[in-house]
């Protein structure tokens, strides 16, 4: 796993990754494509300095946390958030992506969220619920939501963001699944646009980039540099 890091991992980073279910620490976070491995090394280094950290608008963080539970109130595992950023009026969550979504899969609720309809029934995001999925191959629609119910019940009082965070390849135009995945987002961000929770979507790359334009911090350039060496190449060829 060490290999597959950027960075040593702190003690509180691995305290984060052991109290949650899906055994990353084991599993995951040892593939070159682990999304968890992605999310840390992109996050790691904030974490002593959370106060200069830029997320989705946000500033000032207070504290910054990895693989956090979020229980809907329903029985099951409940959804865990890659990471987390928050202060006393905000909270950034985010779910990460590698190639997660390059591979198609139909999503679906349990029976059991149908009893959550007279307490959200009204809310943009649960209209997935009630009404069904839409034909999102590379989006996961299902997870969002079991997100945002679990975001919806931690924080009912602060300004909360769910931050869709994606890899791409350098040649995404080129792919048919990478373009497909950005119009189902696109999609998904009009339909529940106006929700008390707000979701945003941005690539990996992107928010590299922002950092890079706009963090004063002076280490970001080369934390910057040392990520796109890592994750910035195309794939082997094109699909149209």
């Amino acid at each position: 796993m060490e290999a597959n890091l950027l960075y040593p991992m702190s003690p509180e980073t691995e305290c984060d990754f052991a109290a949650g279910a899906g055994r990353e620490l084991e599993r995951n976070m040892c593939a070159p494509h682990s999304s968890s491995a992605l999310v840390v090394n992109t996050f790691e280094r904030w974490r002593e300095h959370p106060e200069h950290l830029e997320l989705a608008g946000v500033r000032s963080f207070d504290t910054i946390g990895f693989e956090k539970k979020y229980p809907t109130g329903l029985p099951g595992t409940p959804p865990h958030l890659d990471l987390v950023a928050a202060n006393t009026e905000a909270v950034v969550a985010v779910e990460s992506k590698c190639l997660e979504y390059l591979k198609p899969e139909v999503p679906h609720f349990k029976p059991s969220y149908q009893r959550l309809a007279d307490e959200y029934g009204t809310r943009r995001w649960f209209h997935y619920v009630t009404a069904g999925l839409t034909s999102s191959l590379h989006l996961n629609v299902a997870q969002l939501v079991k997100h945002w119910l679990g975001l919806c019940r931690a924080h009912p009082d602060r300004r909360v963001t769910l931050l869709y965070l994606y890899w791409e390849p350098d040649n995404w135009r080129q792919v048919r699944e990478c373009r497909q995945h950005r119009d189902e987002i696109r999609d998904f961000a009009d339909r529940v646009e106006g929700d008390a929770v707000r979701f945003v979507a941005l690539s990996y790359p992107e928010l590299w980039a922002h950092w890079e334009r706009r963090s004063a911090t002076p280490w970001v350039e080369a934390h910057v540099r040392s990520l796109r060496q890592r994750y910035a190449i195309a794939l082997g060829h094109k699909r149209e």
